[in-house]
């Protein structure tokens, strides 16, 4: 095992702790910061495992929450596919997604400002904002 990348080692660990019931539905993800720190890796190297875990289905991200268990039953239909197996890859795949389009600084204002009025200044966050 020692001849596969850092990040995909760690997501399998977090695989693992979804598959044993350790984690289960809905819960909080080790944060990238936690996953660098465990596993004496990179910030980015943590950053790919998780989103290694997304793209094999495992987990989702909720805004203004963080990153969380996906539901159980797509949870467990992907948690028995290989490890490290990839999406986007092989016959039948989903096709990656497009990319994300430009956002400007006044829609980031605009943004932060209805969140601000509607929930207050405690609710907002760069993470709610995104």
């Amino acid at each position: 095992m020692a001849d596969r990348p850092p990040y995909l080692r760690i997501a399998d660990a977090v695989a693992a702790l979804v598959a044993d019931g350790s984690l289960r539905p809905g819960d909080a993800v080790p944060s990238a910061r936690r996953l660098r720190d465990e596993h004496e890796v990179a910030l980015a190297t943590a950053t790919r495992a998780l989103a290694e875990l997304r793209e094999r289905g495992l987990t989702v991200v909720v805004p203004g929450v963080g990153t969380r268990v996906a539901d159980g039953v797509r949870a467990s239909r992907r948690a028995a596919s290989p490890a490290g197996a990839r999406a986007g890859t092989g016959a039948g795949a989903r096709p990656r997604a497009a990319a994300p389009p430009e956002v400007t600084v006044t829609e980031v204002v605009a943004t932060a400002v209805r969140i601000a009025d509607t929930e207050g200044m405690t609710a907002m966050s760069i993470r709610r904002i995104a």
